[in-house]
């Protein structure tokens, strides 16, 4: 045969008669048979394969908050897995059809050597290629389409994924050995063991360990360990008709070249799909950017299911063709091939036709919308290129494309929508985690645009200067704060600990000073409270954040130890917050019982938070106004629907949804955007209604320009909750509530027409 094997050396070993019929029933049996047999199970390796490729995306697309980002990081390390495989199919594709050729002609023994010698080779290959990517990963995935905001994910996961790489050459490259002897299940089982482990293996790892990518990563390469481990074990073993041999397991000039010779051409081919997974990937992301590069990742999943069962097919007579060649039954390898091109025309077609018909339908659904698409862009280039065309003033692009976000986010018709600069993000997230203080001031702007103090908080840099309530702010490090917004103002208050402002204030007294102060850590109280006059114990929350609901659990409990017999909350003015707090805050207040639920698009509900009947058993009120917003709203419809109290005031803002956290872009800028609608215990909605109060009551305009002068003894609305308590206690009768309501001054509704009463006093300076 011209092989160059040592047959002298080696008496050549006689083949056992159950290995005899192992393979004379690729020589022997009907091929319509045969090939239904071995061309089964090596498509459905196939699919299984892909199958759980496909699912390993799809956990990692569903990582909270970065499944997008991971999804296309993890889709630029493929052309370096599909090249890692590329390697397996030049030594196991190579090396399979020769070694079945010679057991066609009955010589085991050059089988079992070509069987060691594509061992060695895959071993070598295994080093060689875990070093080199590992040593350039990094560079070679920026080349291959990684960005700023990708490159994380991808180096994470193609990091663990390496270390693998010889349990992927060996699972790939010797399974084929396995089909070559005829036996296809046995090969099947080797993908099939791999696939349900890495199925298992990926939640527990992505989502339970929170180990992300790195835990999809992992999970994959102890599957094709054990699947490696399969393979070899089966090599090994009797029942095997080619065995590993360890004198085999010695690289031969000779043998490696025949079986490179052979597996060039499935090297080349995978290794092309690797150079145009890269040359996709790079232009995705140079056109489109990271989403374009995630969709290619998705498409590639769906290409991988139209040649699947060609790649079967192929795989399940490669061993008939191969044998029957070696044992020189040429009429068996013609019929088998045209046999095999027949069934793989009709396959693909079928194939190619189910995939382009759901393809079709999906694209049926979304073409208006791409549609839409499309002519927005096509307006905005429109206006941009006669803009930039015809216009007087440059154009500085920065605000330019801040401004334009913005406008797409009001646009959207969410109320709740908020686009954040790269800038005003990065304060955002500093204020989070405590790297921006102030002075410890909270302000509003009032008619004349000076910013009015309305609040000063205990050791603070403010308290300790002598800033009181009342005074004026007029200038920040010589600028004028008429021209300047609210949250303007509390942002040039801001900076880092141990940094300096210097204001112009203007006390109460009106005696104009310049300040120079230190920004420092101050504590800001989220819960104030005091026990009035009748007894009855009053409590201020103006946050709902961590602190809230312990803050909270300290005032009721020292107001009950004074003797107050009933509670008024006051959280007008309160917006935002977190649901968590103000779920927990309930909690303390309220009996057993789901407190919020989110409504989602499709129509599906989720209980995001219940009570715990840990309840106080006093009568209550809650004070609100139409600056009472989201938090507030849910804590006063929650009092009430759990029978505690009533609400008192006027109709609240109506913010009844759910937010996602801040969705970071590349340049660092983010959105938030609505997910859900809000319901409360009874599962109603006060989204776009607000809370209507049980007892109405108001204030005059003056006393709405004088809000933040109010004191609890001085406040008509905090008053007429303390007749309501009463009442609730017996000290009235039903129908004077009636009467008592009447007294209330009917003036203005809105406490927010105002701008101090706009502004809330949840944010500090």
């Amino acid at each position: 045969m011209g092989w160059g094997f040592d047959s002298k050396s080696r008496k050549e070993r006689q083949v056992t008669p159950v290995e005899e019929r192992g393979s004379n029933v690729l020589g022997t049996a009907p091929i319509g048979r045969l090939m239904l047999k071995l061309a089964v199970p090596a498509v459905a390796a196939q699919f299984i394969n892909m199958l759980y490729n496909i699912v390993d995306r799809i956990y990692i697309g569903h990582i909270p908050e970065v499944g997008d980002l991971a999804l296309t990081g993890v889709g630029v390390t493929f052309p370096i897995i599909t090249l890692v495989s590329a390697f397996a199919a030049f030594a196991g594709q190579g090396g399979a059809p020769l070694a079945a050729i010679q057991l066609g002609a009955g010589k085991k023994d050059q089988a079992e050597r070509i069987l060691g010698n594509s061992l060695a080779l895959l071993l070598m290959t295994a080093a060689v290629l875990t070093v080199g990517f590992s040593a350039f990963k990094e560079p070679i995935l920026r080349a291959f389409g990684a960005s700023d905001a990708t490159i994380g994910y991808a180096s994470s996961y193609i990091g663990i994924y390496l270390l693998g790489t010889v349990f992927v050459q060996l699972a790939l490259g010797l399974n084929t050995f396995i089909s070559a002897q005829g036996k296809a299940m046995t090969a099947m089982l080797s993908v099939l063991i791999g696939a349900v482990l890495n199925i298992v293996l990926d939640p527990i790892f992505i989502f339970v360990f929170q180990w992300g990518v790195r835990g999809a990563a992992l999970a994959t390469i102890l599957s094709q360990a054990v699947s490696a481990c399969w393979v070899l074990a089966f090599l090994c073993c009797p029942h095997s008709i080619l065995r590993i041999r360890r004198a085999y397991v010695r690289p031969d000039p000779r043998v490696m070249g025949k079986i490179a010779g052979l597996g060039v051409a499935p090297f080349i081919m995978q290794s092309t799909e690797s150079l145009v997974t890269v040359v996709l990937n790079t232009g995705m992301q140079t056109y489109g950017g990271d989403l374009y590069v995630g969709s290619i990742t998705i498409i590639q999943s769906i290409m991988q299911m139209i040649v699947m069962p060609t790649q079967g097919i192929t795989q399940g007579v490669q061993p008939i063709m191969s044998y029957n060649y070696g044992a020189k039954n040429y009429g068996r390898v013609r019929k088998t091939y045209f046999t095999a091109i027949t069934i793989a025309i009709i396959a693909m077609t079928v194939t190619f036709s189910v995939t382009m018909v759901l393809a079709g339908q999906r694209f049926n659904n979304t073409v208006s919308s791409v549609k839409e698409k499309e002519n927005m862009y096509s307006k905005l280039a429109e206006i941009d290129k006669y803009v930039r065309d015809n216009a007087y003033y440059e154009i500085n692009d920065d605000p330019l494309n801040d401004t334009i976000a913005s406008g797409y986010m009001l646009g959207t018709g969410d109320r709740a929508a908020v686009y954040y600069t790269a800038n005003a993000y990065a304060e955002l997230q500093d204020i989070a985690d405590g790297k921006l203080m102030g002075i410890g001031v909270d302000v509003v702007k009032d008619a004349s645009g000076a910013a009015r103090i309305i609040r000063v908080y205990d050791d603070s840099p403010a308290a300790e200067a002598g800033l009181e309530k009342g005074g004026y702010i007029t200038a920040i490090d010589g600028t004028d704060v008429k021209g300047l917004t609210r949250d303007n103002v509390i942002s040039r208050l801001r900076g880092e600990t141990g940094t300096t402002v210097t204001v112009t204030y203007l006390s109460p007294a009106s005696e104009e000073q310049e300040i120079t102060l230190t920004r420092s850590r101050y504590t800001i109280p989220c819960v104030e409270y005091e026990l009035l006059a009748d007894n009855s114990g009053y409590v201020k929350i103006s946050a709902f954040n961590n602190n809230t609901a312990s803050q909270l659990d300290y005032a009721i409990h020292q107001l009950t130890s004074s003797g107050a017999t009933g509670l008024i909350f006051d959280v007008r003015n309160t917006s935002g917050g977190s649901l968590d707090a103000a779920v927990a805050s309930i909690s303390l207040l309220c009996g057993e019982g789901d407190v919020v639920s989110a409504l989602y698009k499709d129509g599906s509900t989720e209980v995001l938070g219940t009570s715990n009947a840990d309840e106080v058993d006093l009568p209550m009120t809650v004070l609100v106004n139409s600056g009472s917003s989201y938090c507030a709203e849910l804590f006063a419809s929650s009092i009430r629907e759990f029978g505690k109290g009533k609400i008192v005031g006027v109709t609240t803002a109506g913010k009844g949804t759910i937010q996602a956290d801040p969705y970071q872009l590349d340049d660092g800028s983010a959105v938030v955007i609505t997910v859900a609608k809000m319901l409360t215990a009874k599962g109603e909605s006060f989204d776009g209604v607000g809370v209507a109060p049980d007892v109405e009551s108001t204030l005059t305009s003056e006393q709405e320009q004088n809000f933040y002068d109010l004191t609890p003894d001085s406040d008509p609305q905090v008053a007429r909750c303390q007749e309501v308590l009463a009442q609730t206690l017996g000290s009235d009768s039903t129908d004077e509530e009636g009467d008592a309501s009447d007294q209330d001054v009917n003036t203005t509704e809105n406490a927010e027409n105002t701008e101090e009463g706009s502004d809330s006093a949840s944010s500090e300076g």
